[in-house]
């Protein structure tokens, strides 16, 4: 996953007041470490999550850690928020500049499928073939072996639309949620900039008010039980994902800041009623990235090594843990028992492994795969000129979430 880059020269920046200096503005080419840091810590607590909960040790593990310990790694989900939110800010900040048209939409689709597919497509084979080793070695039936249509339904994130049980590789559900919000934003942004030339309601036109206040109204109305969709469509998690977009439009102009307060608002309040910690973690990711970019820090938190690098691999972490962690705990279960002494080694070890496989595949996958989808960027078109455009940013970057 790569961060975000922005150029902007001294001079555009000196111009602006100090209140009107939002956290895009710089001097020289920089990564936003703080959303690195945050995808590397919201990687790690889904990892948490996933190896605390496995059922080889997660009894004896819950006698064992203190609760100080047990009760945040039993909140880790909240990891899968995170990347929803950085997913709406990310995106929106890569397309801030550009005129979306049909031939844009088709370019930003297959540069998505030659960055995420690779990755994917390697640890769903990896699902398939370790577990076919398991039945012969081990003669562990827990796993059904998927018919080829499974298999290529798997491979294009269709299984929960098409009715399937569940996904081969386990997190892939949120990857086949973020490739819809992707399109649908980039398609209803590219339709709003057709509708109307001048702001309504706060919006760079009257299009962008009318589908995405729609948009937000529909989840919340899904949130609040007031209508059935199924929680394979990306609305079931568009809030989140919908707070990261406007904490994006709202640093850089494009959007009546108050937006972004009121749907975190009701966002918020649409949980008072059913407490869930991982809500409430989206609305406090987008509230840091909207703190972090009006005080100018977005380059400086969290801007330390070990973060930066788990931002890196967070993407090939995201999705090899269950593999690669869960199955160095169900052998350590086999071989070493269940005592505490082995739970707690299996857990750590289950981290190392999985960091360890992740920058491996990082290296040698992820990364030549973020260079051929480079290849194939499209020089933007510029916007409509009625519609505002944030101060001379530049970005490398496409992608915030686990998906990236």
């Amino acid at each position: 996953m790569t961060a975000a880059q922005v150029s902007v020269p001294v001079a555009e920046n000196a111009q602006r007041p100090p209140s009107e200096q939002s956290g895009f503005t710089g001097g020289e080419p920089r990564r936003f470490a703080f959303i690195d840091a945050l995808r590397g810590l919201a990687a790690l607590a889904v990892c948490g999550v996933h190896f605390f909960s496995d059922e080889s040790y997660h009894g004896v593990l819950l006698q064992t850690f203190p609760r100080w310990i047990s009760k945040p790694l039993e909140l880790g989900t909240i990891g899968v928020q995170v990347f929803f939110v950085l997913s709406g800010f990310v995106i929106a900040y890569s397309i801030r500049k550009t005129r979306v048209t049909g031939r844009f939409l088709g370019n930003f689709a297959l540069r998505r499928s030659l960055r995420l597919d690779p990755p994917y497509w390697t640890t769903l084979f990896m699902v398939l073939a370790i577990n076919v080793i398991g039945r012969r070695l081990w003669h562990d039936v827990g796993f059904q072996q998927p018919s080829a249509w499974d298999v290529v339904i798997n491979m294009l994130y269709l299984p929960q639309l098409l009715g399937r049980p569940q996904f081969i590789v386990s997190v892939a559900w949120t990857l086949a949620i973020e490739i819809q919000f992707y399109l649908v934003l980039v398609t209803a942004v590219g339709i709003s900039q057709r509708i109307g030339n001048r702001r309504s309601m706060g919006y760079p036109t009257f299009g962008y008010a009318i589908f995405f206040t729609t948009l937000a109204a529909a989840a919340l109305a899904s949130r609040l039980e007031l209508v059935h969709i199924s929680p394979a469509v990306f609305l079931v998690y568009w809030l989140p994902f919908f707070l990261g977009a406007l904490a994006c439009w709202s640093l850089e102009g494009t959007v009546w800041s108050g937006w972004f307060w009121i749907f975190a608002t009701l966002t918020s309040a649409s949980y008072f009623g059913d407490f869930d910690g991982r809500i409430f973690g989206g609305v406090f990711t987008a509230l840091a990235i909207y703190a972090g970019g009006r005080l100018g820090k977005l380059y400086d938190w969290g801007n330390v090594a070990p973060l930066q690098f788990l931002g890196k691999i967070s993407y090939s972490l995201y999705l090899g843990h269950a593999i690669v962690g869960q199955k160095t705990i169900k052998l350590a279960h086999r071989f070493l028992g269940p005592s505490p002494l082995a739970g707690t080694l299996a857990f750590l070890a289950a981290f190392v492994v999985s960091i360890l496989a992740a920058y491996l595949m990082y290296r040698f996958l992820e990364r030549p795969s973020v260079r051929l989808a480079r290849r194939f960027k499209l020089r933007p078109e510029p916007k409509p000129q009625h519609l505002p455009t944030a101060p001379l940013l530049e970005t490398t970057s496409a992608i915030a979430g686990p998906a990236a």
